[in-house]
């Protein structure tokens, strides 16, 4: 098995994990978007306004990641690069949570009652290095190197 043949899955799998995350996050969200919308607002980040306002870029942001992973070619990295920072800024969001001490659920993946605990921001920083991992075969075949 050659080394090619492993990073190429590897990068496969993390394409597919991410995707699926993203979709299941979406589809959860979109199901009450008030609901999300509240969950934002709850993180005391934003005003109301520009809560509601982010949680629609949020729900809108994953759409696209998983589109864009699904269609792949040259949307690929954009898929990734959104996953990327979608991933950051909420990982910000769920570590400031955690260092104010507020009592609250993430919504992650639609209604819920868990509160936010450290194994979220774990999740979130495990998927960014999926993702980061994932796109060194194809961000290298971008400057003439073998993908």
């Amino acid at each position: 098995m050659s080394l090619t043949y492993v990073v190429t899955f590897f990068s496969a799998f993390c394409r597919c994990a991410i995707g699926f995350v993203f979709l299941l996050s979406f589809v959860s969200k979109g199901r009450d978007i008030v609901q999300f919308q509240q969950s934002i607002a709850r993180f005391r980040l934003l005003s109301k306004n520009l809560s509601n306002i982010a949680a629609i870029l949020f729900l809108g942001s994953e759409l696209a990641v998983v589109l864009c992973l699904l269609l792949g070619g040259e949307l690929l990295l954009v898929g990734f690069a959104l996953a990327f920072l979608a991933l950051l800024v909420f990982t910000i969001a769920l570590f400031s949570v955690l260092i104010r001490k507020l009592h609250i659920s993430c919504n992650c993946f639609g209604a819920s009652d868990q509160p936010v605990t450290v194994t979220d921001v774990w999740r979130n920083i495990g998927l960014i290095i999926c993702g980061l991992l994932a796109t060194a075969p194809h961000s290298g075949s971008r400057r003439g190197g073998k993908a």
